[in-house]
Protein backbone atom coordinates (compact mmCIF):
# COMPACT_ATOMS: atom_id res chain seq x y z
CA UNK A 1 0.00 0.00 0.00
CA UNK A 2 1.66 3.22 -0.93
CA UNK A 3 2.57 5.27 2.06
CA UNK A 4 2.04 8.48 0.70
CA UNK A 5 -1.76 9.74 0.69
CA UNK A 6 -2.70 10.92 -3.01
CA UNK A 7 -5.38 14.19 -3.30
CA UNK A 8 -7.55 14.23 -6.27
CA UNK A 9 -5.79 17.40 -7.66
CA UNK A 10 -2.65 15.25 -8.16
CA UNK A 11 -4.04 12.76 -9.84
CA UNK A 12 -3.13 13.77 -13.07
CA UNK A 13 0.29 14.29 -11.98
CA UNK A 14 0.73 10.16 -11.04
CA UNK A 15 2.94 8.15 -13.01
CA UNK A 16 0.47 6.17 -15.00
CA UNK A 17 0.41 2.53 -13.45
CA UNK A 18 1.28 3.52 -10.54
CA UNK A 19 0.01 2.62 -7.72
CA UNK A 20 -1.69 5.45 -5.59
CA UNK A 21 -4.31 6.06 -2.35
CA UNK A 22 -6.98 8.07 -2.44
CA UNK A 23 -9.50 9.16 0.85
CA UNK A 24 -12.13 11.06 1.06
CA UNK A 25 -16.35 11.30 0.96
CA UNK A 26 -18.39 9.35 -1.72
CA UNK A 27 -19.62 12.14 -3.61
CA UNK A 28 -21.44 10.63 -5.91
CA UNK A 29 -22.63 6.81 -6.92
CA UNK A 30 -23.55 5.26 -9.65
CA UNK A 31 -24.43 1.36 -9.84
CA UNK A 32 -24.72 -0.49 -13.37
CA UNK A 33 -24.66 -4.04 -14.31
CA UNK A 34 -21.44 -4.75 -14.13
CA UNK A 35 -19.32 -1.79 -12.92
CA UNK A 36 -20.03 0.79 -9.81
CA UNK A 37 -17.83 4.37 -10.77
CA UNK A 38 -17.66 6.61 -7.48
CA UNK A 39 -16.90 9.58 -7.39
CA UNK A 40 -14.68 10.39 -4.53
CA UNK A 41 -14.13 14.11 -2.42
CA UNK A 42 -12.03 15.43 -0.89
CA UNK A 43 -10.33 18.81 -0.43
CA UNK A 44 -8.66 19.37 -3.89
CA UNK A 45 -11.66 18.20 -5.34
CA UNK A 46 -13.08 14.99 -7.29
CA UNK A 47 -11.17 11.85 -8.12
CA UNK A 48 -13.17 8.82 -10.06
CA UNK A 49 -13.20 5.09 -8.84
CA UNK A 50 -14.09 2.48 -11.33
CA UNK A 51 -15.20 -0.82 -9.46
CA UNK A 52 -15.55 -4.04 -11.62
CA UNK A 53 -14.61 -6.95 -9.27
CA UNK A 54 -17.18 -8.62 -7.37
CA UNK A 55 -15.74 -8.06 -3.81
CA UNK A 56 -15.30 -4.53 -4.64
CA UNK A 57 -18.52 -3.73 -5.90
CA UNK A 58 -20.38 -5.50 -2.68
CA UNK A 59 -18.11 -3.10 -0.76
CA UNK A 60 -19.22 0.04 -3.14
CA UNK A 61 -22.76 -0.84 -2.89
CA UNK A 62 -22.56 -0.88 0.35
CA UNK A 63 -21.67 2.89 1.27
CA UNK A 64 -23.77 5.47 0.43
CA UNK A 65 -22.70 9.08 -0.88
CA UNK A 66 -20.64 10.68 2.17
CA UNK A 67 -19.59 7.56 3.56
CA UNK A 68 -15.58 8.73 4.36
CA UNK A 69 -13.22 5.76 2.59
CA UNK A 70 -9.87 5.04 1.42
CA UNK A 71 -8.75 3.45 -2.32
CA UNK A 72 -6.12 1.97 -3.02
CA UNK A 73 -5.76 1.53 -7.19
CA UNK A 74 -3.50 2.08 -10.24
CA UNK A 75 -3.90 5.71 -11.82
CA UNK A 76 -5.28 4.99 -15.22
CA UNK A 77 -5.83 7.45 -18.14
CA UNK A 78 -9.08 8.64 -19.17
CA UNK A 79 -10.10 11.78 -20.57
CA UNK A 80 -13.95 11.49 -19.57
CA UNK A 81 -12.53 11.13 -15.84
CA UNK A 82 -12.10 14.50 -13.55
CA UNK A 83 -8.72 15.79 -14.72
CA UNK A 84 -8.04 12.88 -17.24
CA UNK A 85 -6.62 10.22 -14.62
CA UNK A 86 -9.05 7.52 -12.83
CA UNK A 87 -8.22 4.74 -9.96
CA UNK A 88 -8.77 1.45 -11.39
CA UNK A 89 -8.35 -2.28 -9.59
CA UNK A 90 -9.47 -0.82 -6.58
CA UNK A 91 -9.27 -1.93 -2.98
CA UNK A 92 -11.98 -0.29 -0.79
CA UNK A 93 -11.76 0.02 2.87
CA UNK A 94 -14.37 2.25 5.07
CA UNK A 95 -13.46 4.67 7.33
CA UNK A 96 -16.57 5.61 8.81
CA UNK A 97 -20.34 3.79 9.09
CA UNK A 98 -21.69 3.91 5.96
CA UNK A 99 -23.38 7.21 6.15
CA UNK A 100 -27.56 7.87 5.40
CA UNK A 101 -28.64 9.50 2.10
CA UNK A 102 -28.08 12.93 2.96
CA UNK A 103 -30.38 15.55 2.73
CA UNK A 104 -29.47 17.80 -0.25
CA UNK A 105 -28.01 16.28 -3.81
CA UNK A 106 -24.53 17.29 -3.00
CA UNK A 107 -23.52 16.32 -7.13
CA UNK A 108 -26.05 17.99 -8.51
CA UNK A 109 -24.69 21.01 -10.05
CA UNK A 110 -26.76 23.59 -8.43
CA UNK A 111 -27.70 23.21 -4.58
CA UNK A 112 -31.68 22.51 -5.62
CA UNK A 113 -32.93 22.92 -1.87
CA UNK A 114 -35.06 25.48 0.55
CA UNK A 115 -33.32 28.09 2.40
CA UNK A 116 -35.05 26.15 5.75
CA UNK A 117 -33.29 23.02 4.67
CA UNK A 118 -29.74 24.47 4.23
CA UNK A 119 -29.99 25.72 7.19
CA UNK A 120 -30.94 23.11 8.65
CA UNK A 121 -28.62 20.74 7.80
CA UNK A 122 -25.63 23.41 7.09
CA UNK A 123 -23.01 20.99 8.42
CA UNK A 124 -23.67 18.82 5.08
CA UNK A 125 -25.24 21.57 2.76
CA UNK A 126 -21.58 23.37 2.67
CA UNK A 127 -19.94 20.41 1.54
CA UNK A 128 -21.65 21.22 -2.04
CA UNK A 129 -18.88 22.26 -4.18
CA UNK A 130 -20.53 25.69 -5.25
CA UNK A 131 -20.95 26.82 -1.58
CA UNK A 132 -17.17 25.59 -0.60
CA UNK A 133 -15.97 27.58 -3.31
CA UNK A 134 -17.91 31.23 -1.57
CA UNK A 135 -15.57 30.07 1.64
CA UNK A 136 -12.21 30.10 -1.04
CA UNK A 137 -12.92 33.07 -2.38
CA UNK A 138 -13.39 35.00 1.20
CA UNK A 139 -10.21 33.10 1.94
CA UNK A 140 -8.69 33.87 -1.14
CA UNK A 141 -9.67 37.47 -1.11
CA UNK A 142 -8.53 38.24 2.68
CA UNK A 143 -5.19 36.23 1.78
CA UNK A 144 -4.67 38.61 -1.20
CA UNK A 145 -5.28 41.87 0.94
CA UNK A 146 -2.94 40.75 3.72
CA UNK A 147 0.10 39.85 0.79
CA UNK A 148 -0.55 43.29 -1.06
CA UNK A 149 -0.27 45.17 2.73
CA UNK A 150 2.41 43.11 3.77
CA UNK A 151 4.43 43.42 0.91
CA UNK A 152 3.82 47.51 1.38
CA UNK A 153 5.22 47.85 4.91
CA UNK A 154 1.91 47.17 6.58
CA UNK A 155 1.49 45.49 10.10
CA UNK A 156 -1.44 43.78 10.82
CA UNK A 157 -3.11 44.39 14.15
CA UNK A 158 -6.15 42.41 16.63
CA UNK A 159 -7.81 45.23 18.23
CA UNK A 160 -10.73 44.87 20.70
CA UNK A 161 -14.03 43.97 19.65
CA UNK A 162 -16.23 44.75 23.11
CA UNK A 163 -15.72 48.47 23.70
CA UNK A 164 -16.56 50.73 26.42
CA UNK A 165 -18.88 53.19 24.66
CA UNK A 166 -19.89 53.67 20.94
CA UNK A 167 -16.76 54.06 18.15
CA UNK A 168 -19.13 55.73 15.56
CA UNK A 169 -22.07 58.13 15.97
CA UNK A 170 -24.98 57.73 14.22
CA UNK A 171 -25.21 53.79 14.35
CA UNK A 172 -26.84 51.85 16.69
CA UNK A 173 -24.55 49.10 18.37
CA UNK A 174 -25.37 45.70 20.20
CA UNK A 175 -25.15 45.70 24.01
CA UNK A 176 -23.86 43.13 26.19
CA UNK A 177 -23.47 42.31 29.39
CA UNK A 178 -19.73 42.00 30.01
CA UNK A 179 -18.82 40.72 34.03
CA UNK A 180 -21.70 43.18 35.17
CA UNK A 181 -20.81 46.08 33.22
CA UNK A 182 -22.17 47.00 29.80
CA UNK A 183 -19.90 46.26 27.29
CA UNK A 184 -20.54 47.03 23.36
CA UNK A 185 -19.90 45.36 20.52
CA UNK A 186 -17.25 47.18 18.25
CA UNK A 187 -18.49 48.94 15.17
CA UNK A 188 -14.96 49.84 13.93
CA UNK A 189 -11.83 49.49 14.60
CA UNK A 190 -11.09 52.95 13.57
CA UNK A 191 -9.70 54.69 16.93
CA UNK A 192 -7.42 52.09 17.54
CA UNK A 193 -5.60 52.17 13.91
CA UNK A 194 -5.42 55.73 14.82
CA UNK A 195 -3.63 54.90 17.77
CA UNK A 196 -0.81 52.33 16.18
CA UNK A 197 -0.39 53.90 13.20
CA UNK A 198 1.88 56.10 15.67
CA UNK A 199 4.06 52.90 16.29
CA UNK A 200 4.22 50.85 13.20
CA UNK A 201 2.96 54.01 10.81
CA UNK A 202 1.24 51.78 8.42
CA UNK A 203 -1.48 49.16 10.00
CA UNK A 204 -4.47 46.93 9.01
CA UNK A 205 -7.12 44.75 10.18
CA UNK A 206 -9.09 42.06 8.94
CA UNK A 207 -11.76 41.11 11.41
CA UNK A 208 -15.72 41.30 12.10
CA UNK A 209 -17.47 44.60 13.16
CA UNK A 210 -21.12 44.71 14.85
CA UNK A 211 -23.72 47.61 13.85
CA UNK A 212 -27.32 46.63 15.39
CA UNK A 213 -29.13 48.40 12.40
CA UNK A 214 -32.10 46.25 11.62
CA UNK A 215 -32.35 46.80 7.69
CA UNK A 216 -34.80 44.92 5.79
CA UNK A 217 -32.55 44.76 2.58
CA UNK A 218 -29.67 42.85 0.35
CA UNK A 219 -27.18 46.00 0.83
CA UNK A 220 -27.03 45.97 4.65
CA UNK A 221 -25.76 43.75 7.35
CA UNK A 222 -25.24 43.81 11.15
CA UNK A 223 -22.01 42.10 11.07
CA UNK A 224 -20.27 41.62 8.45
CA UNK A 225 -15.71 40.77 8.34
CA UNK A 226 -14.28 43.74 7.38
CA UNK A 227 -10.45 44.28 6.04
CA UNK A 228 -9.69 48.29 6.38
CA UNK A 229 -6.29 50.14 6.36
CA UNK A 230 -4.54 53.31 7.92
CA UNK A 231 -1.49 54.92 6.93
CA UNK A 232 -0.12 57.86 8.48
CA UNK A 233 1.12 60.72 5.84
CA UNK A 234 4.20 62.62 5.66
CA UNK A 235 3.49 65.16 7.58
CA UNK A 236 2.97 62.98 10.39
CA UNK A 237 -0.87 63.82 10.37
CA UNK A 238 -3.42 61.15 10.52
CA UNK A 239 -6.35 62.78 9.36
CA UNK A 240 -6.34 66.57 8.40
CA UNK A 241 -10.07 68.29 8.58
CA UNK A 242 -11.90 69.11 5.53
CA UNK A 243 -11.19 72.76 4.22
CA UNK A 244 -8.01 73.99 2.87
CA UNK A 245 -5.31 71.40 3.85
CA UNK A 246 -7.56 68.49 2.99
CA UNK A 247 -10.71 67.40 1.63
CA UNK A 248 -13.03 64.77 3.18
CA UNK A 249 -12.76 61.47 0.83
CA UNK A 250 -14.86 58.33 2.04
CA UNK A 251 -15.99 59.80 5.41
CA UNK A 252 -12.56 60.50 6.16
CA UNK A 253 -10.48 63.42 5.52
CA UNK A 254 -7.33 62.98 3.70
CA UNK A 255 -4.04 64.99 3.18
CA UNK A 256 -3.48 66.86 -0.57
CA UNK A 257 -0.44 67.15 -2.40
CA UNK A 258 1.61 65.72 -5.20
CA UNK A 259 1.47 62.91 -6.41
CA UNK A 260 4.90 60.13 -4.58
CA UNK A 261 6.46 58.66 -7.61
CA UNK A 262 5.15 54.92 -7.26
CA UNK A 263 1.70 56.65 -7.78
CA UNK A 264 -0.99 55.66 -10.19
CA UNK A 265 -2.85 58.91 -11.80
CA UNK A 266 -6.57 58.71 -11.87
CA UNK A 267 -8.53 60.44 -14.06
CA UNK A 268 -10.20 63.97 -13.13
CA UNK A 269 -13.13 63.59 -11.19
CA UNK A 270 -16.60 65.74 -11.59
CA UNK A 271 -16.72 69.15 -13.77
CA UNK A 272 -13.46 70.67 -14.81
CA UNK A 273 -11.69 69.37 -11.53
CA UNK A 274 -8.08 67.77 -11.06
CA UNK A 275 -6.89 63.90 -11.04
CA UNK A 276 -6.17 61.99 -8.00
CA UNK A 277 -2.94 59.82 -6.75
CA UNK A 278 -3.57 56.54 -4.94
CA UNK A 279 -1.04 53.75 -4.38
CA UNK A 280 -2.44 50.73 -4.86
CA UNK A 281 -1.40 47.07 -4.90
CA UNK A 282 -3.57 43.78 -6.20
CA UNK A 283 -3.05 40.75 -6.24
CA UNK A 284 -5.37 37.41 -7.75
CA UNK A 285 -5.67 34.26 -6.47
CA UNK A 286 -7.12 31.23 -7.79
CA UNK A 287 -10.18 30.61 -5.80
CA UNK A 288 -11.19 26.85 -6.29
CA UNK A 289 -10.58 24.43 -9.01
CA UNK A 290 -13.94 26.04 -10.34
CA UNK A 291 -11.71 28.81 -12.17
CA UNK A 292 -13.35 31.27 -9.79
CA UNK A 293 -10.77 34.16 -9.78
CA UNK A 294 -10.87 36.71 -6.36
CA UNK A 295 -8.81 39.08 -6.38
CA UNK A 296 -8.46 42.42 -3.91
CA UNK A 297 -7.30 46.23 -4.68
CA UNK A 298 -6.15 47.61 -2.00
CA UNK A 299 -5.83 51.63 -1.74
CA UNK A 300 -3.27 52.28 0.83
CA UNK A 301 -3.13 56.32 0.96
CA UNK A 302 -4.66 58.74 -1.16
CA UNK A 303 -5.40 62.39 -2.01
CA UNK A 304 -7.65 64.23 -3.99
CA UNK A 305 -8.14 67.60 -5.86
CA UNK A 306 -11.36 68.89 -7.03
Amino acid sequence: MPSARTLAAQLPQAPPGGQIRIEGWVHRRRVLATVTFLVVRDRSGLAQVVVRDRQGLEVARSCGEETVISVTGVATGNPDAPGGVEVTDPQITLLSEPAQPPPVDLWRPTLDAGLATILDHAAVAWRHPARRARWQLAAASLSGFRAALDGQGFTEVQTPKFVSTATESGANVFQVDYFGRPAYLAQSPQFYKQTMVGVFERVYETGPVFRAEPHDTARHLAARHAAARRVRDRAGAVDRPPGPGGEHQGGHAVPQGPAPPDAVILPPRGRGGGGSWVLTASISSRASRHSAWASAAISVASAADK
